[in-house]
């Protein structure tokens, strides 16, 4: 195992960002984790945890490593049942004198003393070993790491990658890890084809690639992108770098971008199925060559991950003007699922299965869960364009899991402490539980819900009331039933935030995410001065300090995003002479907050109150003390009434 500690100087941060990087050695003992490698890998992971930076891994071992006591193997004898017959078995192994003599100050083994045909014999009962690192030990050690894993995810941002090949214990580090990148024939696997084809008693399989290949962890979302080989595996931890925070503390990087925030959407998504990744991608122009169709985000910059798996919903990372941000779409086409036969079941054969489009499946529910898990440990803001029919309740995907993978949506949305912006698309429809489970306010700090002019929430109740009236004022029947299912109903009636016309919603969203940002890094700002203030009261007091700065006649401006986020950008500068407002006010709720604290314990301690101004007079400088001195006699020389 090597570990090292690195500064990447990128375009996103040039200045530098630091990682971790920890690797496997396969040119050392078929990179085998030992306890000494176990150690240095918690070391360099806790560092990554304390500095709050990337830990990144190359996985290439053998998993845990299992050895013998070397010195005892040239040593040992055996008891046979019959020394002229060894095929009649044997009774024990055993060391003689001069040989247990050599080896007991080693501490190598445990034995028991015989007399066997008048031969001093002492019989074999534990193999200890003077070294450290064959055995259990090795499985306590690899415990550990996988523990440690499990908590870097949750704490900072943890990538893989797996080349040549990750096994038991190594294939565990980089699902814990959850970010894995593949290289073309690697393999993740528990346990080698030679074993299971020995536990099965014949030979099933072939090869390791048939256990844990690209064909299996790419198509189950383990692997969550595949590379042709090493290099395009270190590329693509850069790009996915990218999108990230350089730390725990810092906001997401924004880059300089060639794609206009205010232009227009080419691409309009259409009641026919089509491709979700034209929509957020864009394409070449299908009538004018040589052009291009533009999608929502900037162009190419929309990175697609474990896409073979749960096709019914696309997620990934792109950029808006810039703003990196995690994508959660829906395939409106039907999908075709193979499930492969497994050379172990004899009765087992392959299967394609067909899975509608705007639906949630078990697969694709815990897809896009895991997507908003992922994302919000990355510190990301997401961006879900939805357009879901509802969940696949049949009798089969109730038996697996629809219930609690839906759920699993609901839990993590509910932890997401990054801006959600869920979007209903041109002709996309949000309906019955599909819109429960993304719903504000489950997580009503975070989560806004907006929906386009040509949006629908209930298509299919809509058709179903038209067939039912048809025969009786068809037109008017229609119109007035499909006014009860309009962008406005939705708004009126506060389940969306505001209706939006889509060729322009780039340039919406661009300019809300701006100032959700930015708010959000005021009121962590203020939550610091004082940490007993509520969302809504800090709320208030932006708004309040914006009319201030602005004028009240100009209060109407607050509701304008971009107005606002050169407001909050001007204010939140420091050291360029500039009069910032919100620094100002924080620095005074910081000041009435500790002499409030201060006040209250005086108060409750009226005992102590000399001996706080003794230590606080012992702390200050000379020319606090006579400005001090000042106040107190000016304060003796005030009429007493």
């Amino acid at each position: 195992m090597v570990a090292f500690k690195m500064k990447l100087k990128t375009p996103e941060y040039p200045k530098g960002r630091d990682i971790v990087l920890i690797c496997n050695d396969i040119t050392h003992k078929i990179g085998s984790f030992g306890p000494e490698e176990d150690l240095l890998f918690l070391r360099a992971s806790e560092l990554a945890r304390a500095e709050g930076i990337p830990r990144v891994y190359i996985a290439a071992n053998s998993g845990a490593r299992i050895g013998f006591a070397d010195e005892i193997k040239h040593m040992f004898q055996v008891a046979w049942v019959d020394p002229a017959e060894p095929y009649k078995g044997f009774r024990y192994l055993y060391l003689t004198p001069q040989d247990y003599t050599r080896i007991s100050a080693m501490n190598s083994v445990r034995c028991e003393h015989v007399e066997e045909g008048g031969e001093s014999r002492y019989v074999l009962l534990d193999i200890i070993g003077k070294d450290n690192g064959f055995g259990v030990e090795n499985l306590r050690a690899a415990g550990t790491i996988a523990g440690e894993s499990s908590r870097a995810y949750e704490e900072i941002v943890t990538i893989s990658m797996v080349t040549c090949r990750a096994i038991g214990i190594g294939a565990y580090l980089v699902r814990l890890g959850q970010r894995v990148i593949q290289v073309e024939n690697s393999h993740i696997i528990l346990t080698g084809v030679t074993a299971l084809n020995k536990v099965l008693g014949r030979e099933v399989y072939t090869s390791n690639n048939q256990l844990g290949g690209v064909q299996i962890m790419h198509n189950n979302g383990v692997s969550h992108v595949t590379v042709p080989d090493d290099f395009e595996g270190v590329y693509t931890i850069l790009q996915w770098l990218s999108y990230m925070p350089k730390d725990n503390q810092s906001p997401v990087p924004v880059t300089a971008i060639s794609d206009p925030i205010e232009r227009e959407i080419d691409f309009v998504p259409s009641k026919v199925p089509y491709d979700p990744r034209w929509m957020l991608a864009g394409r070449p122009h299908p009538t004018l060559k040589g052009t291009w169709q533009s999608g929502f985000f900037d162009q190419g910059s929309f990175m697609e991950i474990m896409k073979p798996w749960a096709q019914t919903v696309v997620v990934g990372r792109a950029r808006l003007g810039g703003l990196p941000v995690g994508v959660i779409a829906v395939e409106t086409r039907t999908v075709e699922v193979t499930i492969p036969a497994d050379p172990a079941n004899l009765d087992s054969e392959a299967k394609i299965i067909q899975q509608a489009g705007q639906v949630w499946f078990p697969d694709s529910a815990f897809k896009t869960a895991q997507a908003i898990r992922d994302f919000n440990r990355e510190h990301l803001p997401l961006m879900i364009f939805a357009n879901w029919r509802g969940f696949s309740s049949g009798m089969k995907d109730m038996y697996d899991q629809m219930l609690k993978f839906g759920a699993l949506i609901v839990d993590n949305l509910r932890e997401f402490r990054q801006p959600v912006l869920v979007y209903i698309p041109p002709h996309a429809e949000l309906r019955g539980g599909s819109w429960v489970v993304i719903d504000s306010t489950i997580n009503p700090l975070h989560v806004e819900l907006y929906a386009d002019k040509e949006s629908r929430e209930l298509e299919q109740q809509l058709k179903a009331r038209e067939e039912l009236l048809l025969p009786v004022y068809y037109q008017v029947a229609v119109r007035f039933a499909d006014l009860h299912d309009t962008p406005g109903r939705m708004q009126e009636k506060g389940v969306i935030t505001d209706i939006l016309e889509w060729r322009n919603a780039r340039s919406f969203f661009y300019w809300r995410l701006r100032r959700l940002l930015l708010e959000q890094a005021v009121k962590a700002e203020v939550l610091k001065a004082n940490s007993e203030l509520s969302h809504i009261h800090i709320q208030s007091m932006l708004r309040r300090w914006f009319m201030e700065t602005e004028g009240a006649e100009k209060g109407y401006l607050w509701d304008n995003n971009q107005v606002v986020v050169e407001w909050l950008e001007k204010h939140m500068q420091e050291d360029d002479g500039t009069q910032s407002v919100i620094r100002e006010n924080i620095k005074y709720l910081k000041r009435d907050y500790i002499l409030k604290h201060i006040r209250s314990l005086l108060q409750a301690n009226p005992e102590l109150t000399m001996d706080c101004m003794v230590q606080m007079a012992q702390h200050i400088t000379g020319a606090q003390k006579a400005q001090v001195a000042h106040l107190l006699s000016t304060m003796d020389t005030e009429d007493p009434s």
